[in-house]
């Protein structure tokens, strides 16, 4: 009988430290929570995946490096930018000089890709030359030539399924 009390006072201590624990986690959140809601903005940084695959890894590269703010200072309508620390005003105005000058490379890179021939069709300079006419027999041969695969195909499928060997059709 004393075993199945003391086991019953065990199990209720250990309930008991469970509820207490998670009264503790929960209360531990709510304290973070408030401390970041009293955070500004401009403090805070902007939170990304870093496991999304489908992140660009110059991206992926930068974010490790360089925190991105969830706002910058100029942004803000409040009088909170008068308080911020010299610091982090370097910072943002660092941050949004990266951007720009990234932006403005990707936009020179663009217009160089484009003058050298890059972004066009490898036939670019046949087809930029064609008349109408001669598009049309192109696309009349083209047509032709797709029908003629496809016939040879069918007839090769008939070939494999009747247990003919290739050369013999």
């Amino acid at each position: 009988m004393a075993e199945l009390i003391a086991t019953g006072v065990t199990e209720g201590l250990d309930t008991c430290d469970t509820h207490t624990r998670t009264m503790e986690h929960v209360q531990s959140n709510a304290i973070s929570e408030q401390i970041i809601e009293n955070i500004p903005e401009e403090m805070q940084l902007e939170e990304v995946d870093m496991d999304d695959p489908k992140m660009d890894p110059l991206e992926r590269s930068v974010r490790r490096i360089i925190p991105i703010p969830k706002k910058y200072y100029w942004e803000n309508e409040n009088d909170t930018n008068v308080e911020l620390p010299v610091k982090v005003k370097v910072w943002h105005n660092t941050v949004a000089i990266l951007g720009n000058i990234t932006r403005f490379a990707e936009k020179i890179g663009e217009v160089a890709a484009d003058a050298i021939g890059l972004t066009a069709s490898r036939y670019s300079y046949v087809t930029d030359t064609m008349t109408e006419e001669q598009w049309e027999d192109a696309r009349m041969v083209a047509d032709e030539r797709k029908s003629q695969r496809e016939l040879k195909q069918a007839e090769q499928d008939a070939a494999k399924d009747a247990g003919l060997a290739q050369d013999a059709i």
